[in-house]
């Protein structure tokens, strides 16, 4: 019997949302998640299951211009 993997909606919500956004520059895709790169120079390495969604929400907030409400949206916990 096969087992469907775990896809986190909010997750495929961010991926979207940042592919759209003109600020970061780079999403390099790892074994366990991917690593952003803002216009800046600036990386972030982001896990698929991270609970920890506030760095990268100060990450967003430092180096791109999507609103507040937005980010508070796909980067809810």
């Amino acid at each position: 019997m096969r087992t469907a993997k775990h896809h986190s909606k909010s997750f495929k919500l961010l991926r979207k949302t940042l592919e759209n956004c003109n600020e970061i520059v780079e999403m390099r895709a790892k074994k366990n998640g991917m690593i952003l790169v803002a216009s800046s120079g600036e990386t972030f390495c982001h896990h698929e299951t991270s609970k920890e969604l506030k760095k990268m929400r100060s990450f967003l907030r430092r180096n791109t211009k999507i609103p507040n409400d937005i980010l508070q949206k796909i980067t809810k916990s």
